[in-house]
C-alpha cells in the first residue's frame, strides 16, 4: 500500500508541474504613447498552441497586425527592444495576411469592434510554449494599423512578455 501512495503522490506532482508547464500569461502594456492594454493566455493542447486574448484601447472597427516577437523585452518606449518578428521559416516573408506560413510568430491580425476592443481566441498549429517554436519568455506584440507586405509594419502600440504561469498549490 505504501508503495501505491507514492506512485499517487509522483503521479500527482508531474500533474501539477505540467499544468503549469503547459500554460503562459501576457499582460501587454501601451506603448509609444498608445492607450492600447490587454492581455494574453496561452495553453499547450494536442493540436498547438492556444491563445485567448483581450486588447482594449484600440481604435473602433479596425484592423491591427498581432506578432510574437523574437526577444522577451518590452523595456523601450517603442517596443522595438523586442526585436523583429520570430523565426523566419520560409523564404517569402510577408504577413500573417497574405503568407501565414512565412514567420512562425505571425498570428492572424486583430480586429476591434465598435467600442476598440479585439476579443478572441486562436489555435496555432506551428507554435508551443516549450516545443516546436516555442514562445515561453517571448513578446508579444500588437500594432497600430493592418500588415501589410509592402513595407514596415505599424508602429508597436502594446507588448507584452510571454511568461510561464506558476502552478497552483
Amino acid at each position: 500500500m505504501k508503495m501505491n501512495f507514492s506512485i499517487l503522490t509522483v503521479l500527482l506532482a508531474f500533474t501539477s508541474y505540467s499544468n503549469a508547464a503547459s500554460e503562459a500569461h501576457a499582460n501587454l502594456e501601451s506603448k509609444n504613447d498608445s492607450k492600447v492594454i490587454g492581455s494574453a493566455h496561452f495553453k499547450e493542447l494536442p493540436e498547438g498552441l492556444e491563445i485567448e486574448y483581450k486588447i482594449l484601447g484600440l481604435k473602433k472597427d479596425g484592423n491591427y497586425g498581432f506578432h510574437i516577437h523574437e526577444k522577451g523585452d518590452c523595456s523601450s518606449k517603442d517596443a522595438k527592444s523586442a526585436g523583429s518578428h520570430y523565426q523566419k521559416i520560409a523564404e517569402t516573408g510577408g504577413t500573417s495576411l497574405e503568407t501565414p506560413e512565412a514567420f512562425a510568430g505571425d498570428l492572424p491580425s486583430l480586429v476591434s469592434n465598435n467600442k476598440g476592443i479585439a476579443q478572441g481566441r486562436l489555435l496555432i498549429a506551428n507554435l508551443s510554449l516549450e516545443g516546436v517554436n516555442p514562445v515561453k519568455d517571448l513578446a508579444i506584440m500588437v500594432h497600430g494599423g493592418p500588415d501589410d507586405a509592402t513595407k514596415h509594419s505599424a508602429p508597436r502600440v502594446a507588448c507584452g512578455v510571454i511568461k510561464p504561469m506558476k502552478a497552483k498549490k
